[in-house]
This record gives structure tokens, C-alpha cells and sequence, in this order.
């Protein structure tokens, strides 16, 4: 589905977070919005996820306005992985995707929504988890829950804020490389925020680079992660270095 961001402006307490920021999502493609802590990467995906209001300008999906959409249309068309859930959840894994299916059934889960479980439990190898309490995985392992859960809500959109935060390396790239796979096999739309831009720049279609709610550039990672705009954006100087496709980003 495709995502348009025109003029978006939101402010906490009377201080501006965004700054009239323009943008378009295409249908499939896996965005990630890049920039320093309190750039407003955060309150830009809870924007785009009707969590948050916007102030002046609009969203929309498709050529919808968020604004128009109810609560279950919603959540039928953009799903939202928090940046911090309840760890300490005592529900089972099962329970946990159960949750979302929320948005299509009224009374109990019928065999469509069963469907919908069991295909997102295949499609991330997840049979060994299923009875198991959520709060006793591991931090990768309820990272990969919740994803999951995400997708049992079978969006068009999906909207993820660091969901790599706290992981060590090897789940980064497990999460990562799981995210872009369901992208091109379900034919969704991705938008995370993360901080890592050697990840960005590895696993991403396309990037937005924000400073002070602001976008600096946008484009392809190649094109957008470079010398002059981590210098601009983060302050210090770097050395960009591609090596088999990949951008690694020396100090």
C-alpha cells in the first residue's frame, strides 16, 4: 500500500517534534527512517499509525486520510510493533498471536483467523515456542513474537519502532533478514525506525533521514547514507565504506 505524508506537523506541549514533513511510501517497499535520538523518528511512526494526531497536514493510505479510517479498518491495515512491550507477559506465544486477530473476529477465533496463526507460525519456524510462556523467551525470541503477531493481523502496512533495540548482533540480523523476506513474499509495506545504519543500509529498500523533525534526504540507501549527511545529521565525521554491496560506516 502505498503511504503519503504531506506537510505533517506535531508538537508535544506546544514544542514541534515534526516539521512539515513530506514523503512518499510505495506499495512493497521497506523504508527505514534514520537520524540521532529526539529527531522524531518515534512520533513519526505513531503518526503514521493514527496513534498520534497530527497538528497540520495529512497522512494517507492509499488516498485514504488516516483520519477516515475506524479503529478496525485500521487495524486491518497497519499493524505496530512497539519500540517496549510487557516482557514480564505470563500469557502463552499462542495467546500472544491470538491477540492479533483482534481486529476481525467478534466472540471466538474462527478457521480463517486459525489459518492466519498457523501460516505466520510456519512462516517463522515458531512450533517449538507455541505453549511456551512469553515471558520466558529470550529477548530475539519475544522480538520475533511480536513481529509475529503483527502479521497475524494480515496488514498491508507494516510499522515497526527499533525492533532490533536491545538485540544482540546475531538476532539483528535474524529479525532483519526475516522482516525483508515476509516484505517481498507478502507483498507488504515496511517502515522502521532504527538507529543502526549499517543495518538501514543493508536491509532496506529506501531511507529518510531526519534531524530536529526534519527531513534532510531521502532515497536509496546508497545515495542517502554518505560522509556529508552523517556529518550534518549526527556531528561527527565518518568513512563510508561499501564492500559487496554493503555500507559499513567506519570512525
Amino acid at each position: 500500500m502505498k503511504i503519503s505524508v504531506y506537510n505533517t506537523c506535531f508538537g508535544y506541549s506546544g514544542a514541534n517534534v515534526l516539521h512539515d514533513v513530506c514523503f512518499t511510501v510505495n506499495d512493497n517497499d521497506f523504508v527505514s527512517i534514520l537520524g540521532p535520538n529526539g529527531s522524531g523518528k518515534s512520533t513519526l511512526i505513531k503518526c503514521m499509525n493514527g496513534i498520534l494526531n497530527v497538528q497540520q497536514g495529512e497522512i494517507l493510505l492509499g488516498d485514504q486520510n488516516i483520519k477516515s479510517f475506524d479503529r478496525r479498518h485500521l487495524a486491518r491495515t497497519v499493524a505496530y510493533v512497539p519500540q517496549h512491550t510487557n516482557h514480564k507477559n505470563t500469557s502463552t506465544v499462542y495467546e500472544i498471536l491470538e491477540l492479533g486477530r483482534c481486529p476481525y473476529i467478534n466472540w471466538r477465533l474462527k478457521s480463517a483467523d486459525r489459518d492466519a496463526i498457523d501460516r505466520v507460525i510456519e512462516d517463522f519456524h515458531l512450533h517449538q515456542f507455541v505453549d511456551k510462556p512469553f515471558a520466558r523467551l529470550s529477548g530475539g525470541e519475544q522480538q520475533k513474537i511480536k513481529i509475529a503477531r503483527a502479521l497475524v493481523q494480515e496488514p498491508q502496512v507494516l510499522l515497526l519502532d527499533e525492533p532490533t533495540n536491545n538485540l544482540d548482533l546475531k538476532h539483528q540480523v535474524e529479525v532483519l533478514s526475516l522482516l525483508s523476506g515476509i516484505v517481498k513474499s507478502r507483498g507488504i509495506t515496511a517502515i522502521m525506525a532504527i538507529h543502526d545504519l549499517t543495518l538501514a543500509a543493508r536491509y532496506s529498500l529506501s531511507v529518510l533521514l531526519l534531524s530536529n523533525g526534519r527531513i534532510v534526504d531521502s532515497g536509496s540507501p546508497a545515495d542517502v547514507i554518505h560522509e556529508r549527511n552523517v556529518k550534518t545529521v549526527y556531528g561527527i565525521d565518518v568513512e563510508i565504506v561499501k564492500h559487496n554491496g554493503s555500507i559499513l560506516i567506519a570512525l
